[in-house]
């Protein structure tokens, strides 16, 4: 999930629809997680958990507990 640049656009629609929604953003990697967290933050974004969890495990644990998911592979040899 990170550095973040999806995840805070994602954040901002779902604020601005103003259903109180949560976005999940899970960055298994713990120290690209912290980056993802300081973006978030800078840009005023309060409606995101950020995890720092194995995907496979978050997706097994709370199946029920996703609308929708949007899965980032990493492809760019930086993760």
């Amino acid at each position: 999930a990170a550095p973040g640049s999806k995840a805070t656009l994602l954040a901002s629609n779902m604020e601005e629809r103003g259903k109180g929604d949560l976005l999940v953003a899970n960055e298994p990697d713990v120290d690209r997680g912290r980056v993802l967290r300081t973006c978030l933050l800078q840009a005023g974004v309060n409606n995101c958990l950020v995890l720092s969890l194995d995907g496979r495990k978050l997706g097994k644990a709370t199946p029920e507990a996703f609308d929708a998911v949007l899965v980032d592979p990493p492809c760019s040899s930086e993760g």
